[in-house]
């Protein structure tokens, strides 16, 4: 049950810090994609499918980040 109360306690790992978390998981993982799309691929989808992308990781990091934080730095 613990793993449900970290994900919206906002008591430990504040509003601004999901947020934050959220916008680099999804800068990160939206380049990460990029560049192995492009090596391996050899193809560029397009802003569309790259915008949908970080919106979807932004979002499971900015939920996710309370488990993450706090299992990497507590």
């Amino acid at each position: 049950m613990s793993f449900f109360k970290n994900l919206f306690d906002f008591k430990k790992i504040s509003f601004k810090t999901r947020i934050i978390t959220g916008l680099v998981m999804g800068v990160l993982n939206t380049i990460f994609v990029y560049v192995i799309d492009l090596v391996f691929d050899l193809s560029d989808l397009g802003i569309d499918y790259y915008g949908f992308f970080f919106l979807w990781m932004t979002i499971f990091g900015f939920i996710f980040s309370g488990i993450m934080i706090k299992k990497n730095f507590n």
